[in-house]
């Protein structure tokens, strides 16, 4: 079945692009106060911190973790060769920020990849159950394993595994909600065929034989 091109491209380089600049942000902690979502900052018109906020992290912990769920899906798409995750992890950086600056004014500050890794590890599983025939059942398993620890994280309003450190944070179900309906949408997307492809002509040709 023929694919729509790739708009945002996706590969092991922006992979370690993102997950480079990450520990960086975190290396330099001047350089987080300068990424992080702040409610009061970007309404004073600082509204790079909207797409910027997930490359900031408030432990070591929470980083290791966004990290390590992010490369490891991420590369997992690469090496499977599934097409178009890169709007998805566009989607799941940009769309948490947008949301909490209209709907929640409560939300002072936000950072962390558990978006776009939720979006990833999602966008992977899809794939698999959609477009392979082996371990279905187990890509199922693990998407319902994310649904319940997203459920399980909004009841008791704590991070299963990563853990603050010095400064407290609490997790934000919205951003893992708004990742999954990411890699939803981007998996809807590579699966549509185009109204006509081949050579330019092709349409024209087609309508001259019927």
């Amino acid at each position: 079945m023929d694919r729509p091109k790739e708009i945002i491209a996706w590969g092991r380089a922006p992979i370690l692009l993102v997950a480079g600049l990450a520990v960086m942000a975190h290396v330099f902690p001047e350089l987080s106060d300068r990424l992080v979502y702040d409610r009061r900052a970007v309404l004073a018109g600082e509204f790079w911190r909207i797409l910027t906020a997930p490359l900031a992290h408030f432990s070591a912990g929470h980083l290791f973790w966004n990290l390590l769920a992010l490369v490891a899906a991420g590369l997992a798409i690469h090496q499977a060769g599934f097409k178009g995750f890169g709007p998805a992890f566009v989607f799941a950086a940009a769309t948490p920020g947008v949301v909490f600056l209209a709907v929640c004014p409560e939300m002072e500050r936000y950072g962390g990849l558990s978006g776009p890794a939720t979006a990833a590890a999602a966008f992977f599983c899809l794939k698999h159950i959609l477009e392979t025939e082996k371990n279905q059942a187990m890509w199922l398993i693990i998407l319902l394993l994310m649904a319940a620890k997203i459920v399980a994280e909004a009841a008791v309003d704590a991070p299963i595994f990563a853990r603050g450190g010095e400064t407290p944070f609490r997790p934000l179900p919205s951003a893992h909600i708004l990742g999954s309906l990411g890699a939803l949408g981007a998996v809807w997307r590579s699966r549509l065929k185009p109204p006509f492809s081949g050579a330019p002509g092709a349409c024209l040709n087609r309508g001259q034989n019927d």
